[in-house]
């Protein structure tokens, strides 16, 4: 046997998980029902089976249990538990996943297994997916609408795209609302907390017309006042406002023809992003603020922001026979608007600007063979086609001799995608299963630019405004490439698969492996410094995964235990850069000169030992390093090589009418840095080290679960922790810092019906 010191983590993994499951199997357990809880015959005191999560992940009605993929499922019960609604809070027990929010709500910064992007261009591909109820959401900003009355929340990890809609290297994520019923139900929670939170939220559904049309209406709203004030003027800095509200209508066209109409809105004003400024700024007067990591800033504009997200979609089910017929049409908007001070001091140094209107068209084809079958199959085809306009500018009020002191990019953004995939899986035996997936991807995409760099006086009018720039003080910047129009055009194609067999040992035991191919298409880098010959075009990245994992149910069903471990090799990376403006203003670029590779091992465990016991835990490993010649030997960003999490929740035995749970959970992160460069110890801001974030929460409820109280405490220590960093080059330079969340605490009231 091996010396136990000299294996590397994954391979102690796989060692670990191997004489578990060799343990287990060896005794007389039984599988996990799904659905509702369950005690078995034969053990009458057995406390009773967790319930797994239903899911659609591979485009079927599955447990989430009998997928060969590594996939979580967080169900809208749990997300009730503490009143979460912004994604990246539901995140806990899912591993190497993360959606923190240096920018506020409105846009969380998604890395699965390493994979994401940090790059805030209106125009930047995602590597990871978001659907919401099946549809595809391309901008950036679209995907963070508020948590509320949802069904579930479905994390596949790896690369997607033989059965979703969009070809994404990093994974996808689905978040599914709940569907109107031909039974009246809903609810309604009042929620009150930190900074003077208020939420509201509810939902009322059910049959307009007996058996042939059902409704539902789901309405949230939330405020809170901001956790960084600005001393200078005397505001919150950080503030939330927001509102949502969600229609659906579920139509029994014929027997086999079923038809669900969604019509969405919602709208966040005042999320501005929670950056300030360290060091000393020598282009600003010599303007210092120290590293005190006090949330407070002097800025002398107040910063606002809105962000819109209109859709609507058609969901059309129909039986064909055995088979099933999927249509979604859906169209979505997204307009964004904001203002800010562009160096977040109190000297009138700068001032930023943007308004950009995504518009997209999407329809999904599939049809699926019935799943009874030894043979079953899901074929499909998938167009898309979004149109992006977009202006945003800087302007610095003395930048100096020769400096632009405004600094204009707008351009128009196309983009258009086909793509035909299909799915298949063979049962050779009743144990041995193989899946196959194909996919062939076309994209195409152009843009229109304008640039225009100003130095002067002064403007006349609003300065953001290109028409007030009719200033005789206003002089075109030198430079034959400073000012103008260029365009663009390109086209991608790309073949993609991916091939799993699973076996299985017994009916308590599953293992499989899995081979699948990435893409990310290519895009237009729009983050210009000072020439139009920066808008390079950023090719395609591709990335190669290996996976082995199993996925296992014992102790009658109390316990369920998941593990995999998983290898990378990543090519043409599309990683964003930071760089200046000639007036000093940071610019996001992006680039594509970078390879990588990424190892890693990742469990969860679910268990209830006794009847009123829930526990959970997961833990992950992950290994990254660039390999190519511009960070060689660095790690990917946002990609901590350990992250472990455990909760509970115990149901207190009353001899009252009623019930009280108490529960909790604790989640530890090792060191994540936040730039693909500077990572070593002398850029102190530019990385987190390693911490812990411990919540809880108490809740009473009815015995008819119709009403409830529930109480929480997030970030119980009060920890202050870092969750992004910019710098202009390290060292004595200036940077920008964002904190997470201090302690909140909260309670909210729900009434059932």
């Amino acid at each position: 046997m091996p010396n136990w010191n000299s294996l590397n983590p994954i391979s102690r993994g796989l060692l670990q998980a191997g004489l578990f499951a060799s343990a287990l199997s060896s005794l007389p357990l039984q599988a996990a029902e799904t659905g509702d809880s369950a005690t078995t015959e034969d053990t009458p005191s057995a406390a009773p089976a967790l319930k797994t999560v239903t899911v659609t992940a591979q485009r079927r009605e599955q447990s989430v249990q009998d997928i060969s993929n590594a996939v979580s499922a967080i169900s809208g019960e749990d997300l009730q538990k503490t009143p979460t609604d912004y994604v990246g809070k539901a995140l806990t027990f899912v591993p190497n996943a993360q959606a923190k929010s240096p920018d506020g709500d409105d846009r969380p910064r998604w890395y699965i297994r390493g994979v994401g992007t940090g790059d805030v261009g209106a125009a930047t591909v995602f590597p990871v997916g978001i659907y919401a109820d099946d549809v595809y959401l391309n901008a950036p900003l679209a995907g963070a609408d508020p948590l509320f009355d949802l069904e579930r929340i479905e994390i596949l990890r790896g690369p997607q795209g033989t059965l979703y809609g969009k070809n994404t290297t990093g994974g996808a994520v689905n978040i599914i609302s709940k569907k109107p019923s031909f039974d009246t139900d809903g609810y309604a929670t009042l929620g009150y907390g930190s900074k003077n939170q208020k939420i509201v939220e509810g939902a009322l559904g059910g049959a307009l017309i007996d058996e042939r049309l059902a409704a539902r209406v789901s309405l949230y709203t939330k405020e809170r006042d901001g956790f960084i004030k600005n001393t200078n003027l005397d505001k919150d800095h950080d503030a939330i406002d927001r509102e949502a509200i969600r229609v659906q209508f579920l139509a029994k066209l014929n027997p086999d023809l079923e038809a669900l109409w969604s019509i969405h809105s919602s709208e966040s004003r005042g999320n501005a992003n929670g950056l300030l400024p360290v060091g000393r700024f020598p282009w600003l007067g010599g303007y210092t603020r120290a590293n005190d990591r006090k949330r407070y800033l002097e800025a002398n504009v107040d910063n606002k922001s809105k962000v819109q997200h209109d859709g609507t979609s058609l969901t059309l089910n129909y039986a064909l026979g055995d088979y099933t017929l999927t249509s979604i049409t859906a169209f979505d908007q997204t307009r964004q608007r904001a203002i800010s001070d562009d160096d977040l001091s109190p000297v009138e140094g700068g001032r930023a600007y943007a308004n950009n209107n995504w518009k997209q068209y999407s329809q999904e084809l599939r049809l699926a063979s019935p799943t009874s079958e030894t043979l079953r199959w899901i074929a499909g085809a998938h167009a898309f086609h979004e149109k992006l306009e977009s202006q945003s500018a800087t302007s610095i009020v003395d930048s100096g001799p020769g400096a632009a002191e405004y600094s204009g990019v707008s351009y128009e953004h196309g983009n258009t995608s086909y793509a035909l995939f299909g799915n298949l899986t063979y049962d050779f035996t009743d144990a041995f299963s193989l899946t196959g997936g194909l996919r062939w991807t076309s994209e195409k995409k152009n843009i229109d630019l304008d640039l225009q760099q100003y130095t002067g006086d002064g403007f006349a009018g609003d300065w953001w405004d290109q028409s007030s720039l009719q200033n005789a003080n206003a002089v075109t910047l030198a430079g034959l490439t400073a000012n103008g129009n260029a365009k663009r055009d390109k086209h991608w194609s790309a073949v993609t698969y991916d091939l799993t067999p699973e076996y299985r040992i017994n009916d308590n035991l599953r293992v499989y492996a899995r081979y699948a191919k990435g893409f990310r298409s290519g895009v237009f880098n729009t983050g210009l410094a000072n020439s139009l010959e920066q808008l390079s075009t950023v090719d395609p990245e591709e990335l190669q995964s290996y996976e082995l994992g199993l996925k296992s149910e014992w102790l009658g069903g109390r316990l369920i235990a998941n593990a995999n471990v998983f290898y990378y090799d990543y090519d043409n990376m599309q990683v964003n850069a930071t760089t200046t403006t000639a007036n000093g203003s940071i610019v996001s670029m992006l680039v594509n000169d970078a390879e990588g590779k990424a190892k890693g091992a990742e469990l969860e465990l679910q268990a209830r030992p006794i009847d009123d016991l829930l526990v959970q835990f997961s833990a992950s490993f992950l290994d990254t390093e660039f390999t190519g010649d511009r960070w060689k030997g660095n790690t990917f960003v946002r990609s901590p090589r350990h992250v472990y999490a455990l909760g509970a929740d115990y149901r207190l035995p009353l001899d009252i009418p009623g019930k009280i749970n108490i529960g909790g959970d604790v989640r530890y992160q090792s060191r994540e840095y936040f730039i693909s460069a500077l990572q070593d110890s002398r850029w102190s801001n530019l990385y987190q080290g390693g911490y812990a974030l411990a919540n809880a929460h108490v809740t009473y409820a009815t015995a008819d679960d119709k009403y409830s109280v529930t109480g929480y405490v997030n970030n119980l220590g009060n920890k202050q922790y870092q969750v992004h960093g910019i710098s202009l080059g390290g060292g004595n330079a200036p940077y920008w810092v964002a904190y997470g969340e201090p302690r909140t605490s909260g309670v909210a009231v729900t009434a059932r019906f």
